[in-house]
Parts: C-alpha cells; sequence; structure tokens
C-alpha cells in the first residue's frame, strides 16, 4: 500500500515471527498500523525523505509492533497529550489517528505507548497478547 510513496522508504521486519497469532480483528488492527505509517510519513519534515522501519518481534506471551520513524521527534510539551481526541498538530484532519490507535489496541487486551528523540524520530509500540491454542502451543 505504501510501497511507492515518494517521501518514504518502508522497510519490514518480522524474522522469526512468520507463524505468530494474535487475537484480533484483521481489519482494525490493520487500520491501527495504517494509522502509525500515516503519521510516520507526516513527520518528515517537508525537505526531507525519510525511512520507517516496522518491526514484528515477540517478547513471552505478546507480540509487539514498532513503526520506527527517522522524522523529528515529537516535542516534550505535546507528548502528554498525543493519544487524546480531537488532539492535532496538522492543518488538516480531525486528530483522531492516535485515538482510534490506543482504542483499536485497548479492545485487543494490548497497550500502545511510544519513544521519541528530538531530531531522531519515534517509535510506537503496540503489544497485543500472542494466541495460545487449547494445547497452549502459540505456533500451531
Amino acid at each position: 500500500m505504501f510501497e511507492t510513496h515518494d517521501k518514504a522508504t518502508i522497510k519490514f521486519n518480522y524474522e522469526g515471527c512468520e507463524n505468530i497469532k494474535v487475537n484480533a480483528d484483521r481489519d482494525q488492527l490493520s487500520r491501527a498500523i495504517i494509522n502509525l505509517i500515516k503519521n510516520a510519513i507526516q513527520a518528515f519534515p517537508e525537505e526531507k525523505n525519510g525511512k520507517i522501519v516496522i518491526t514484528l518481534s515477540r517478547k513471552e506471551n505478546t507480540a509487539i509492533i514498532a513503526v520506527t520513524d527517522s522524522g523529528s521527534g515529537i516535542p516534550f510539551e505535546l507528548r502528554d497529550k498525543l493519544f487524546g481526541p480531537s488532539f492535532t498538530t496538522k492543518t488538516s484532519g480531525m486528530g483522531l489517528g492516535l485515538a482510534i490507535v490506543k482504542n483499536i489496541v485497548e479492545n485487543f487486551s494490548g497497550r500502545v505507548w511510544f519513544e521519541t528523540e528530538l531530531e531522531k524520530g519515534t517509535t510506537f509500540y503496540i503489544e497485543i497478547p500472542v494466541y495460545e491454542n487449547e494445547n497452549n502451543d502459540p505456533e500451531t
């Protein structure tokens, strides 16, 4: 979907997690990730192309999706407001993107958070429980 975006190079890392399963609605999880990618693209200064790396990993009984951008980072004074409804730094849009991401992830019994560094970029993390079947074997 974003492969041909002219402002960003996008890379996906999932080594060792090809068969990981989570109990989540595919469309809703896709929507959350797409919102994070769109925000990452918009974080790049206008005169600069950027890089986005999406990483899937596993930590014990959770799957972690990290969306990392090489944008300008999030100013300190905005960090506590990011997941609030109607918060935006853009001239268009309703400011619901991150509030929607938070709601979607929490509906999957997960959590979302971020780490940021000014002039270096930001990583948003989505953590959701790994699906366990009756045999308690998450890989089948």
